[in-house]
């Protein structure tokens, strides 16, 4: 599992879309419910939460192996 933050940045989209279409599973790290519409990827498991907050990264770490940030 690949987490990515700044999924719905114009970065981030392009890394998800790189890495749903090569076949790894990725969990999308989103600030905001409007966020999450950006990702309507199929595969993405996108979770809201903020960097600021320790639960919410504890939360989207689990089980991931690497980072994209």
């Amino acid at each position: 599992m690949i987490l990515v933050t700044g999924a719905t940045g114009f970065v981030g989209q392009r890394v998800v879309g790189t890495l749903v279409e090569s076949d790894y599973s990725v969990r999308a790290l989103v600030h905001s419910r409007a966020g999450e519409s950006v990702l309507l990827r199929d595969g993405v498991e996108v979770i809201r939460g903020d960097l600021l907050d320790e639960e919410s990264l504890r939360r989207a770490n689990q089980g991931v192996e690497t980072v994209f940030h």
